[in-house]
């Protein structure tokens, strides 16, 4: 019987900086990377980016914060579509 391997994909809306959730998650990422567990992290480039790039296989996305303002929800909607049908990739 295949045995399969353990994988896990972390995804960030937002690249720009490394606080204390950030902090958490990369520690996070290396621990699961020293169980020997495939880490994985998808987000836009920056220094957050950067830093996964230690510890995970990196993937860059587009993506946006999306707001709960229902005006910007047509600018919006094709950077959703289009963040969606990368993780799509991602995953497959």
């Amino acid at each position: 019987m295949k045995q399969l391997s353990k994988k896990i994909l972390f995804l960030s809306h937002q690249a720009d900086f490394i606080y204390g959730g950030e902090i958490c998650t990369l520690a996070f990422m290396r621990e699961l990377k020293e169980r020997v567990v495939e880490v994985h992290f998808a987000s836009p480039p920056g220094p957050y980016f950067e830093r996964a790039k230690e510890f995970a296989i990196c993937h860059e996305i587009s993506s946006q914060q999306f707001s709960r303002h229902v005006h910007l929800l047509p600018r919006l909607l094709p950077a959703l579509v289009k963040t969606h049908k990368e993780l799509r990739r991602i995953v497959k």
